[in-house]
Protein backbone atom coordinates (compact mmCIF):
# COMPACT_ATOMS: atom_id res chain seq x y z
CA UNK A 1 0.00 0.00 0.00
CA UNK A 2 1.58 3.37 -0.87
CA UNK A 3 0.03 6.75 0.59
CA UNK A 4 -1.51 9.53 -1.51
CA UNK A 5 -1.20 13.32 -1.23
CA UNK A 6 -1.13 15.36 1.14
CA UNK A 7 1.09 13.41 3.60
CA UNK A 8 1.15 10.45 6.17
CA UNK A 9 -0.08 11.74 9.33
CA UNK A 10 -1.19 15.37 10.79
CA UNK A 11 -3.01 16.79 7.70
CA UNK A 12 -5.91 18.60 9.08
CA UNK A 13 -4.23 21.77 8.16
CA UNK A 14 -3.31 20.77 4.90
CA UNK A 15 -6.56 20.06 4.09
CA UNK A 16 -7.73 23.42 5.51
CA UNK A 17 -5.44 26.23 5.62
CA UNK A 18 -5.25 28.65 8.32
CA UNK A 19 -3.03 31.02 6.16
CA UNK A 20 -6.04 30.23 3.30
CA UNK A 21 -9.03 30.55 5.70
CA UNK A 22 -8.29 31.94 8.70
CA UNK A 23 -8.84 35.34 7.75
CA UNK A 24 -12.45 35.64 6.67
CA UNK A 25 -13.12 32.20 8.67
CA UNK A 26 -11.99 31.64 11.98
CA UNK A 27 -14.88 29.66 13.07
CA UNK A 28 -13.41 26.63 11.08
CA UNK A 29 -10.73 26.54 13.45
CA UNK A 30 -10.30 25.22 17.05
CA UNK A 31 -11.82 27.51 20.18
CA UNK A 32 -8.11 27.18 22.64
CA UNK A 33 -8.29 29.63 25.63
CA UNK A 34 -10.51 31.99 24.40
CA UNK A 35 -8.94 32.27 20.89
CA UNK A 36 -9.50 30.55 17.17
CA UNK A 37 -6.08 29.16 16.76
CA UNK A 38 -4.54 26.64 13.50
CA UNK A 39 -1.77 25.42 12.36
CA UNK A 40 0.11 21.61 12.47
CA UNK A 41 1.09 22.42 15.88
CA UNK A 42 -1.03 25.17 17.12
CA UNK A 43 -4.68 24.05 17.29
CA UNK A 44 -6.93 21.39 15.33
CA UNK A 45 -10.14 22.17 13.55
CA UNK A 46 -13.51 22.69 14.62
CA UNK A 47 -14.88 19.43 13.61
CA UNK A 48 -18.85 20.40 14.56
CA UNK A 49 -18.78 23.62 11.90
CA UNK A 50 -20.98 22.44 9.15
CA UNK A 51 -18.58 23.93 6.62
CA UNK A 52 -15.84 21.29 7.35
CA UNK A 53 -17.24 18.25 5.64
CA UNK A 54 -17.71 19.55 2.24
CA UNK A 55 -14.44 21.09 2.01
CA UNK A 56 -12.52 17.87 3.10
CA UNK A 57 -14.78 16.16 0.49
CA UNK A 58 -13.47 18.81 -2.24
CA UNK A 59 -10.01 18.20 -1.26
CA UNK A 60 -9.86 14.51 -0.65
CA UNK A 61 -10.92 14.22 -4.45
CA UNK A 62 -8.39 16.15 -5.88
CA UNK A 63 -5.72 14.35 -3.75
CA UNK A 64 -7.42 10.79 -5.05
CA UNK A 65 -7.12 12.11 -8.53
CA UNK A 66 -3.18 12.91 -7.96
CA UNK A 67 -2.67 9.49 -6.62
CA UNK A 68 -4.50 7.55 -8.92
CA UNK A 69 -1.24 8.63 -11.16
CA UNK A 70 0.94 6.17 -8.86
CA UNK A 71 -1.68 3.65 -7.55
CA UNK A 72 -1.41 4.95 -4.22
CA UNK A 73 -4.11 3.43 -2.00
CA UNK A 74 -4.46 4.98 1.56
CA UNK A 75 -5.20 8.99 2.10
CA UNK A 76 -4.43 10.36 5.34
CA UNK A 77 -7.20 12.45 7.29
CA UNK A 78 -6.10 13.55 10.87
CA UNK A 79 -5.57 15.78 13.73
CA UNK A 80 -2.58 17.90 13.64
CA UNK A 81 0.45 17.46 15.34
CA UNK A 82 0.99 18.67 19.45
CA UNK A 83 -2.33 20.62 18.95
CA UNK A 84 -4.88 21.37 20.70
CA UNK A 85 -9.16 20.48 20.09
CA UNK A 86 -12.01 22.67 20.18
CA UNK A 87 -13.17 24.04 23.10
CA UNK A 88 -16.08 25.30 21.70
CA UNK A 89 -19.60 24.29 23.32
CA UNK A 90 -20.76 22.69 20.02
CA UNK A 91 -17.86 20.35 20.02
CA UNK A 92 -18.01 19.74 23.58
CA UNK A 93 -21.46 18.53 23.41
CA UNK A 94 -20.08 16.40 20.65
CA UNK A 95 -17.15 15.15 22.81
CA UNK A 96 -19.64 14.45 25.95
CA UNK A 97 -21.51 12.51 23.92
CA UNK A 98 -19.04 10.23 22.04
CA UNK A 99 -15.47 10.79 23.45
CA UNK A 100 -12.88 13.12 21.19
CA UNK A 101 -11.84 9.74 19.89
CA UNK A 102 -15.38 8.86 18.66
CA UNK A 103 -16.48 12.67 17.19
CA UNK A 104 -13.21 12.57 15.67
CA UNK A 105 -13.65 8.99 14.08
CA UNK A 106 -17.23 10.26 13.08
CA UNK A 107 -15.56 13.04 11.04
CA UNK A 108 -13.64 10.50 9.24
CA UNK A 109 -16.36 7.88 8.73
CA UNK A 110 -18.51 10.38 6.90
CA UNK A 111 -15.72 11.11 4.61
CA UNK A 112 -14.85 7.22 4.43
CA UNK A 113 -18.29 6.62 3.36
CA UNK A 114 -18.23 9.16 0.41
CA UNK A 115 -15.19 7.72 -0.79
CA UNK A 116 -16.74 3.79 -0.78
CA UNK A 117 -19.70 4.70 -2.87
CA UNK A 118 -17.04 5.84 -5.11
CA UNK A 119 -14.03 4.09 -4.97
CA UNK A 120 -14.48 0.76 -2.71
CA UNK A 121 -10.96 -0.32 -3.56
CA UNK A 122 -9.92 2.66 -1.63
CA UNK A 123 -8.92 3.52 2.52
CA UNK A 124 -8.80 6.39 4.88
CA UNK A 125 -5.98 5.84 7.21
CA UNK A 126 -6.24 8.23 10.60
CA UNK A 127 -4.30 8.84 13.66
CA UNK A 128 -5.26 8.06 17.03
CA UNK A 129 -3.05 10.44 18.93
CA UNK A 130 -2.89 11.78 22.77
CA UNK A 131 -6.63 13.22 22.39
CA UNK A 132 -7.70 10.16 20.64
CA UNK A 133 -6.29 7.36 22.01
CA UNK A 134 -9.21 6.33 24.53
CA UNK A 135 -11.77 3.83 22.77
CA UNK A 136 -14.68 6.52 21.60
CA UNK A 137 -17.97 6.03 23.77
CA UNK A 138 -21.62 6.07 21.97
CA UNK A 139 -20.81 3.00 19.93
CA UNK A 140 -18.53 4.53 17.51
CA UNK A 141 -17.15 2.64 15.84
CA UNK A 142 -14.56 2.62 12.84
CA UNK A 143 -15.71 2.27 9.11
CA UNK A 144 -14.20 -0.95 7.09
CA UNK A 145 -12.34 0.84 5.19
CA UNK A 146 -10.75 3.25 7.62
CA UNK A 147 -7.07 2.42 8.82
CA UNK A 148 -6.41 3.43 12.06
CA UNK A 149 -3.16 4.14 13.64
CA UNK A 150 -2.81 3.30 17.20
CA UNK A 151 0.01 6.29 18.26
CA UNK A 152 2.17 4.90 21.47
CA UNK A 153 3.43 8.32 23.08
CA UNK A 154 3.38 6.83 26.86
CA UNK A 155 4.78 3.45 27.03
CA UNK A 156 8.40 2.82 28.32
CA UNK A 157 10.29 2.20 25.08
CA UNK A 158 13.08 0.42 26.99
CA UNK A 159 10.14 -2.27 28.49
CA UNK A 160 8.31 -4.61 26.50
CA UNK A 161 4.04 -3.89 26.43
CA UNK A 162 3.43 -7.26 28.51
CA UNK A 163 5.46 -5.41 31.67
CA UNK A 164 3.52 -4.24 34.29
CA UNK A 165 5.05 -0.11 33.21
CA UNK A 166 3.12 -0.65 30.15
CA UNK A 167 -0.22 -1.73 31.47
CA UNK A 168 -2.15 1.52 29.62
CA UNK A 169 -1.08 1.03 26.43
CA UNK A 170 -1.54 -2.61 26.65
CA UNK A 171 -4.83 -1.61 27.09
CA UNK A 172 -5.52 0.57 24.39
CA UNK A 173 -4.35 -1.96 22.20
CA UNK A 174 -6.78 -4.72 23.14
CA UNK A 175 -9.73 -2.57 23.10
CA UNK A 176 -9.20 -1.02 19.72
CA UNK A 177 -7.61 -4.32 18.78
CA UNK A 178 -11.30 -5.39 19.21
CA UNK A 179 -13.24 -3.04 17.32
CA UNK A 180 -11.17 -1.84 14.67
CA UNK A 181 -11.10 -3.54 11.48
CA UNK A 182 -7.86 -2.38 9.90
CA UNK A 183 -5.24 -1.55 12.42
CA UNK A 184 -1.94 0.07 12.58
CA UNK A 185 0.16 0.57 15.54
CA UNK A 186 2.29 4.01 15.39
CA UNK A 187 5.83 2.44 16.91
CA UNK A 188 8.73 4.81 18.18
CA UNK A 189 12.05 3.16 18.08
CA UNK A 190 14.41 5.90 19.84
CA UNK A 191 13.64 9.52 21.43
CA UNK A 192 13.41 12.67 20.43
CA UNK A 193 14.26 15.45 22.96
CA UNK A 194 18.82 16.58 22.19
CA UNK A 195 21.03 14.96 23.47
CA UNK A 196 18.54 12.00 24.84
CA UNK A 197 18.22 11.15 21.45
CA UNK A 198 21.26 9.81 21.43
CA UNK A 199 21.86 7.95 24.39
CA UNK A 200 21.58 4.15 25.40
CA UNK A 201 18.42 1.82 26.71
CA UNK A 202 17.95 -1.91 26.28
CA UNK A 203 14.68 -2.48 24.06
CA UNK A 204 15.99 -5.05 22.26
CA UNK A 205 15.27 -8.11 24.78
CA UNK A 206 11.59 -6.87 25.00
CA UNK A 207 10.83 -6.63 20.90
CA UNK A 208 9.61 -10.63 21.13
CA UNK A 209 6.74 -10.14 23.42
CA UNK A 210 5.61 -6.46 22.16
CA UNK A 211 5.29 -7.70 18.65
CA UNK A 212 3.69 -11.13 19.69
CA UNK A 213 1.20 -8.82 21.37
CA UNK A 214 0.66 -6.66 18.26
CA UNK A 215 -0.12 -10.47 16.08
CA UNK A 216 -2.13 -11.43 19.13
CA UNK A 217 -4.29 -8.12 18.91
CA UNK A 218 -5.29 -8.02 15.63
CA UNK A 219 -2.08 -5.89 14.47
CA UNK A 220 -1.93 -5.60 10.85
CA UNK A 221 1.28 -3.77 10.65
CA UNK A 222 3.45 -1.63 12.31
CA UNK A 223 4.94 1.86 11.65
CA UNK A 224 8.10 2.52 13.71
CA UNK A 225 9.81 6.13 13.87
CA UNK A 226 13.25 5.93 14.11
CA UNK A 227 15.50 9.01 14.76
CA UNK A 228 18.11 8.17 12.86
CA UNK A 229 21.27 6.44 14.21
CA UNK A 230 19.92 5.96 17.11
CA UNK A 231 20.95 3.42 20.02
CA UNK A 232 22.31 0.32 19.30
CA UNK A 233 19.69 0.61 16.03
CA UNK A 234 22.23 -2.67 13.69
CA UNK A 235 20.65 -4.63 16.48
CA UNK A 236 16.69 -3.26 16.57
CA UNK A 237 16.78 -3.23 12.54
CA UNK A 238 17.54 -6.65 12.34
CA UNK A 239 14.63 -7.96 15.21
CA UNK A 240 12.25 -5.72 13.67
CA UNK A 241 12.90 -7.60 9.95
CA UNK A 242 12.49 -10.80 11.45
CA UNK A 243 9.76 -10.37 14.09
CA UNK A 244 7.70 -8.92 11.08
CA UNK A 245 8.50 -12.20 9.27
CA UNK A 246 7.38 -14.44 12.00
CA UNK A 247 6.80 -12.97 15.73
CA UNK A 248 6.60 -16.26 17.26
CA UNK A 249 10.29 -16.60 16.60
CA UNK A 250 12.75 -16.23 20.43
CA UNK A 251 13.80 -13.22 20.72
CA UNK A 252 17.10 -14.19 22.76
CA UNK A 253 18.02 -17.14 19.63
CA UNK A 254 17.49 -14.00 17.62
CA UNK A 255 19.74 -11.47 19.73
CA UNK A 256 22.70 -14.27 19.79
CA UNK A 257 22.35 -14.92 16.28
CA UNK A 258 23.01 -11.42 15.22
CA UNK A 259 25.79 -10.87 17.95
CA UNK A 260 27.79 -13.65 16.94
CA UNK A 261 27.41 -12.65 12.82
CA UNK A 262 27.77 -9.05 13.29
CA UNK A 263 30.47 -8.27 16.06
CA UNK A 264 32.26 -12.24 16.25
CA UNK A 265 34.89 -12.47 18.76
CA UNK A 266 33.58 -9.46 19.98
CA UNK A 267 29.99 -10.95 20.16
CA UNK A 268 30.41 -11.69 24.15
CA UNK A 269 31.31 -8.19 25.79
CA UNK A 270 28.64 -7.00 23.67
CA UNK A 271 25.99 -8.62 24.75
CA UNK A 272 27.39 -8.57 28.42
CA UNK A 273 27.14 -4.54 28.62
CA UNK A 274 23.93 -4.57 27.12
CA UNK A 275 22.54 -7.04 29.26
CA UNK A 276 23.69 -5.21 32.50
CA UNK A 277 21.58 -1.89 30.25
CA UNK A 278 18.33 -4.12 30.74
CA UNK A 279 18.97 -5.17 34.32
CA UNK A 280 19.41 -2.15 35.81
CA UNK A 281 16.30 -0.55 34.16
CA UNK A 282 14.33 -3.53 35.61
CA UNK A 283 16.09 -3.13 39.07
CA UNK A 284 15.69 0.77 39.13
CA UNK A 285 12.30 1.38 37.25
CA UNK A 286 13.93 3.21 34.91
CA UNK A 287 11.34 4.44 32.71
CA UNK A 288 11.88 6.40 29.06
CA UNK A 289 9.12 7.66 26.99
CA UNK A 290 9.73 9.04 23.36
CA UNK A 291 10.45 12.61 24.19
CA UNK A 292 12.23 12.17 27.71
CA UNK A 293 14.19 14.52 29.88
CA UNK A 294 17.64 13.53 29.95
CA UNK A 295 17.31 13.14 34.14
CA UNK A 296 15.17 9.93 32.85
CA UNK A 297 18.51 8.13 32.62
CA UNK A 298 19.42 8.36 35.72
CA UNK A 299 18.95 4.96 36.45
CA UNK A 300 22.51 4.21 34.57
CA UNK A 301 24.70 5.60 36.89
CA UNK A 302 28.52 6.33 36.43
CA UNK A 303 29.55 3.13 38.09
CA UNK A 304 27.81 1.23 35.29
CA UNK A 305 28.90 3.75 32.40
CA UNK A 306 32.48 2.82 33.76
CA UNK A 307 31.90 -1.16 33.65
CA UNK A 308 30.46 -0.98 30.29
CA UNK A 309 32.70 1.16 28.68
CA UNK A 310 35.59 -1.41 29.80
CA UNK A 311 33.25 -4.19 28.34
CA UNK A 312 33.36 -2.56 24.94
CA UNK A 313 37.33 -1.98 25.51
CA UNK A 314 36.86 -5.50 25.86
CA UNK A 315 34.78 -6.16 22.48
CA UNK A 316 37.21 -3.40 20.62
CA UNK A 317 40.58 -5.14 22.28
CA UNK A 318 38.91 -8.76 20.72
CA UNK A 319 38.34 -7.53 16.85
CA UNK A 320 41.38 -5.41 16.72
CA UNK A 321 43.09 -6.83 13.93
CA UNK A 322 39.09 -6.89 11.96
CA UNK A 323 38.54 -3.60 10.36
CA UNK A 324 34.90 -4.59 9.68
CA UNK A 325 34.06 -5.54 13.23
CA UNK A 326 35.99 -2.97 14.82
CA UNK A 327 34.19 -0.32 12.88
CA UNK A 328 30.62 -1.52 14.13
CA UNK A 329 31.34 -1.63 17.72
CA UNK A 330 33.09 1.53 17.96
CA UNK A 331 29.71 2.78 16.22
CA UNK A 332 27.04 1.19 18.37
CA UNK A 333 29.04 1.84 21.31
CA UNK A 334 28.09 5.40 20.63
CA UNK A 335 25.09 5.42 22.85
CA UNK A 336 26.99 4.49 25.81
CA UNK A 337 29.38 6.83 24.98
CA UNK A 338 27.36 9.95 24.73
CA UNK A 339 25.76 8.92 27.72
CA UNK A 340 29.11 8.67 29.82
CA UNK A 341 30.10 12.24 28.26
CA UNK A 342 27.06 13.73 29.40
CA UNK A 343 27.04 12.39 32.91
CA UNK A 344 30.91 13.30 33.52
CA UNK A 345 29.85 17.18 32.13
CA UNK A 346 27.61 17.61 34.70
CA UNK A 347 28.20 20.83 36.52
CA UNK A 348 29.52 21.45 40.01
CA UNK A 349 27.30 23.00 42.64
CA UNK A 350 29.00 25.70 45.15
CA UNK A 351 26.96 28.16 47.70
CA UNK A 352 23.85 27.73 44.95
CA UNK A 353 25.82 28.38 41.77
CA UNK A 354 26.59 25.84 39.33
CA UNK A 355 29.70 25.96 37.93
CA UNK A 356 30.96 24.70 34.70
CA UNK A 357 34.51 24.03 34.41
CA UNK A 358 36.76 23.53 30.97
CA UNK A 359 36.26 19.51 31.32
CA UNK A 360 31.93 20.41 30.53
CA UNK A 361 32.30 21.81 27.57
CA UNK A 362 31.91 20.24 23.96
CA UNK A 363 34.91 21.60 22.26
CA UNK A 364 33.42 19.42 18.67
CA UNK A 365 35.69 19.72 15.44
CA UNK A 366 36.26 23.78 15.38
CA UNK A 367 39.05 25.72 16.39
CA UNK A 368 38.30 25.34 20.52
CA UNK A 369 40.76 23.59 22.33
CA UNK A 370 41.11 22.82 26.13
CA UNK A 371 44.37 23.35 27.10
CA UNK A 372 46.55 23.32 30.60
CA UNK A 373 45.92 26.83 32.07
CA UNK A 374 47.81 27.26 35.80
CA UNK A 375 45.92 30.55 36.12
CA UNK A 376 42.65 28.67 36.12
CA UNK A 377 40.80 27.22 38.52
CA UNK A 378 40.83 23.95 37.53
CA UNK A 379 43.72 23.98 35.98
CA UNK A 380 42.91 24.14 31.76
CA UNK A 381 40.90 26.66 29.87
CA UNK A 382 38.78 26.37 26.82
CA UNK A 383 40.95 28.05 24.07
CA UNK A 384 39.00 29.56 21.25
CA UNK A 385 40.62 32.09 18.26
CA UNK A 386 40.16 35.83 19.27
CA UNK A 387 37.21 38.18 18.24
CA UNK A 388 37.22 41.59 16.87
CA UNK A 389 34.84 42.56 19.23
CA UNK A 390 35.47 40.24 22.03
CA UNK A 391 33.74 37.74 23.28
CA UNK A 392 30.37 36.38 21.75
CA UNK A 393 27.91 34.64 24.43
CA UNK A 394 24.38 33.10 23.10
CA UNK A 395 22.23 30.65 24.89
CA UNK A 396 19.77 28.60 22.22
CA UNK A 397 16.79 26.57 23.67
CA UNK A 398 15.79 23.42 21.02
CA UNK A 399 12.78 23.09 22.74
CA UNK A 400 11.63 26.78 21.32
CA UNK A 401 13.37 26.34 18.44
CA UNK A 402 15.02 30.34 19.13
CA UNK A 403 17.96 32.21 20.98
CA UNK A 404 16.82 33.44 24.72
CA UNK A 405 20.42 35.04 25.18
CA UNK A 406 22.96 37.09 23.10
CA UNK A 407 25.37 39.54 24.03
CA UNK A 408 29.11 40.62 23.09
CA UNK A 409 31.62 41.67 25.44
CA UNK A 410 35.29 43.38 25.02
CA UNK A 411 38.19 42.63 27.12
CA UNK A 412 38.51 44.29 30.39
CA UNK A 413 42.32 43.52 30.01
CA UNK A 414 44.42 41.79 27.97
CA UNK A 415 46.49 39.06 29.22
CA UNK A 416 44.48 38.54 32.81
CA UNK A 417 41.58 36.62 33.93
CA UNK A 418 38.21 38.53 34.69
CA UNK A 419 34.54 37.98 35.74
CA UNK A 420 32.15 38.70 32.83
CA UNK A 421 28.66 39.34 34.17
CA UNK A 422 24.65 39.34 32.64
CA UNK A 423 21.66 39.54 34.22
CA UNK A 424 18.16 38.16 33.73
CA UNK A 425 19.48 35.27 31.55
CA UNK A 426 16.27 33.11 31.33
CA UNK A 427 17.17 29.18 31.07
CA UNK A 428 13.67 28.37 29.67
CA UNK A 429 12.12 25.03 30.30
CA UNK A 430 12.54 22.39 30.10
CA UNK A 431 15.75 23.10 30.89
CA UNK A 432 17.48 21.35 27.17
CA UNK A 433 19.62 24.02 26.35
CA UNK A 434 22.71 25.28 24.96
CA UNK A 435 24.99 28.00 25.99
CA UNK A 436 27.63 28.92 22.61
CA UNK A 437 30.41 30.97 22.62
CA UNK A 438 31.50 32.61 19.21
CA UNK A 439 29.15 32.83 16.17
CA UNK A 440 30.96 29.48 14.88
CA UNK A 441 28.65 27.43 18.13
CA UNK A 442 32.07 26.28 18.94
CA UNK A 443 32.84 25.78 21.99
CA UNK A 444 29.50 25.17 23.23
CA UNK A 445 27.92 23.99 26.82
CA UNK A 446 24.89 22.21 27.69
CA UNK A 447 22.42 23.11 30.06
CA UNK A 448 20.61 20.06 30.95
CA UNK A 449 20.61 20.42 34.73
CA UNK A 450 16.72 19.64 36.22
CA UNK A 451 17.26 22.57 39.04
CA UNK A 452 17.95 25.04 36.58
CA UNK A 453 14.58 24.56 34.25
CA UNK A 454 13.03 28.13 34.21
CA UNK A 455 15.49 29.88 36.40
CA UNK A 456 16.35 33.53 35.78
CA UNK A 457 20.06 33.51 36.33
CA UNK A 458 23.25 35.49 36.82
CA UNK A 459 25.68 34.04 33.92
CA UNK A 460 29.28 34.54 34.69
CA UNK A 461 32.21 33.53 32.26
CA UNK A 462 35.41 33.89 33.39
CA UNK A 463 37.86 34.56 31.01
CA UNK A 464 40.93 36.42 29.34
CA UNK A 465 41.74 37.76 25.82
CA UNK A 466 45.64 37.58 24.71
CA UNK A 467 46.46 36.22 21.55
CA UNK A 468 43.51 33.73 21.93
CA UNK A 469 40.41 34.04 24.53
CA UNK A 470 40.40 31.44 27.20
CA UNK A 471 37.45 30.52 29.23
CA UNK A 472 38.27 29.19 32.42
CA UNK A 473 34.89 28.44 34.53
CA UNK A 474 31.21 29.61 33.90
CA UNK A 475 29.16 30.00 36.75
CA UNK A 476 24.90 30.26 36.92
CA UNK A 477 23.41 31.39 39.58
CA UNK A 478 19.46 31.66 39.98
CA UNK A 479 18.52 35.37 40.93
CA UNK A 480 16.24 36.24 43.77
CA UNK A 481 13.94 38.64 44.16
CA UNK A 482 13.78 41.46 47.46
CA UNK A 483 11.69 38.47 49.51
CA UNK A 484 14.92 36.11 48.68
CA UNK A 485 12.65 33.50 46.66
CA UNK A 486 13.70 32.86 43.53
CA UNK A 487 12.77 35.14 40.44
CA UNK A 488 11.13 33.25 37.31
Amino acid sequence: FDYGPPYHCHTFWQYLSYEKYGKEHPEYFALVNGKRVGGNRKGDLCLSNPDLFGIFREQLWKFVAKGDTWGAKMYEISQNDESHPCECANCQAEVAKYGYSGFYLNFVNRLADELKAKRPDLYISTLLYHSTVDLPKGGVRPRDNVIVKLCDTRSNEAASLAEPCNAEFRGFLESWGKIAPNLLVWDYAGVYVNPAVLFPFASEFGMGDTYRMFHENHVMGVFIEHPGAYDMHDLKYYLESKLFENPQLETKALIIDFMTGYFGAAARPVLKARRHLDRIRRERNGYITFMPLCEKFDFVRLDDLKLMATLWDEAEAAVKDDPKRLARVKRCRGSQDALLRFRLSDPKVEDGRFVFDPVTFDCGKGPARIVKDGKSPSGEAVRLPKEPKGLFVGLYAPTEGKHTFEATFPPAKDGEYAWYEFKDVRVPKPAQNVFYFSKRWNPHLGIYHPNLNGKTCTLRVYAKFAEEIDIARVELAPQVDNNGKERK
